[in-house]
């Protein structure tokens, strides 16, 4: 698994996609506004059932709070197949 900080995600903008994991009443602006990134969002609790709706070939960056749901939504993707998936640090202390 691969972890992505700000200058990471401005890199690979094009070749990829962020899921937001947060529960709706959390989110909010990820930061990252600046950037032409595609951002799902995809409530921790409901990725399981949006899975068919995701491609396996594409890149896939989790987002959540404290990071702990991204790594373990990023375990369950790569179970069902899917390789292509990163974490992303805590954006907010690098703004």
């Amino acid at each position: 698994m691969d972890y992505l900080n700000l200058e990471n995600l401005k890199l690979l903008s094009s070749h990829l996609k962020i899921i937001d994991l947060r529960h709706p009443n959390e989110a909010s602006s990820l930061g990252i506004n600046q950037t032409n990134i595609e951002v799902l969002s995809i409530p921790y609790y409901l990725l399981k059932t949006n899975l068919s709706n995701l491609n396996k070939e594409t890149h896939y960056a989790l987002y959540c709070k404290d990071g702990i749901m991204s790594r373990l939504q990023a375990g369950i993707l790569k179970d069902k197949g899917f390789t292509k998936i990163s974490v992303i640090r805590d954006l907010s202390e690098q703004t």
